[in-house]
């Protein structure tokens, strides 16, 4: 015998929201397995340490056959996604375990599920006043002034904080400079840019 399930609009639209989201989930973790299987093989780096020679699991980037640290790839993929940092982790955990089935981790983790931890936050303080990090040795920057301001003594944190501020005010310096020639240049065409153009008369 059939039995006849009747629902309101109301509960359509939450059922139809749950499985549109339970959809976007799926893929989100389907384009990101399919990223790492594109473009990366599990591997493991031997290594000296001291008078021993030890292993450790890493990825290679197949397109070079260069190595990368679980780390540095979850912090790539944090810039790359931007999903959560708990997210993000297990995505990589189960595509190793070949565990993702169907678009589901082995664990049910929500795509912006993160905290932020003491590091994050000092990035955060960094980027409100460095800018946008948009290179590989501005990326390598803030994860070594990050991990010393974070690790270092008192005195050491200081230094740091010190040395930031210096660079960031040449950043800044370096930037006026280079408007002021090319206003320069704008303005005179054919004058060569390293000489001033703007002269002040007094009468």
């Amino acid at each position: 015998m059939r039995k006849k399930l009747i629902i309101t609009e109301n509960q359509l639209k939450m059922l139809t929201s749950v499985l549109t989201e339970g959809n976007h989930y799926n893929n989100v973790v389907n384009k990101i397995a399919e990223d790492l299987t594109k473009n990366y093989r599990k591997a493991v780096e031997h290594y000296r340490d001291g008078n021993e020679y030890r292993t450790r699991d890493v990825f290679e980037i197949i397109i070079d056959g260069q190595l990368i640290s679980p780390e540095k790839l979850l912090e790539y993929f944090k810039l790359k996604y931007n999903y959560g940092e708990n997210f993000l982790k297990q995505v990589i955990q189960d595509w190793c375990d070949d565990k993702i089935k169907d678009g589901f981790l082995s664990k049910n983790i929500g795509l912006k599920e993160w905290v932020l931890d003491v590091r994050e936050k000092i990035r955060l303080k960094l980027r409100e006043s460095y800018g946008g990090i948009h290179t590989y040795l501005e990326n390598e920057y803030e994860e070594y002034l990050t991990e010393n301001i974070y690790t270092s003594t008192i005195d050491n944190k200081k230094k740091w904080v010190t040395y930031n501020q210096v660079i960031l005010e040449l950043k800044h310096n370096l930037k006026d400079m280079l408007k002021v020639k090319e206003l320069q240049y704008k303005l005179t065409e054919s004058t060569n840019p390293m000489k001033p153009v703007l002269r002040c008369w007094v009468a």
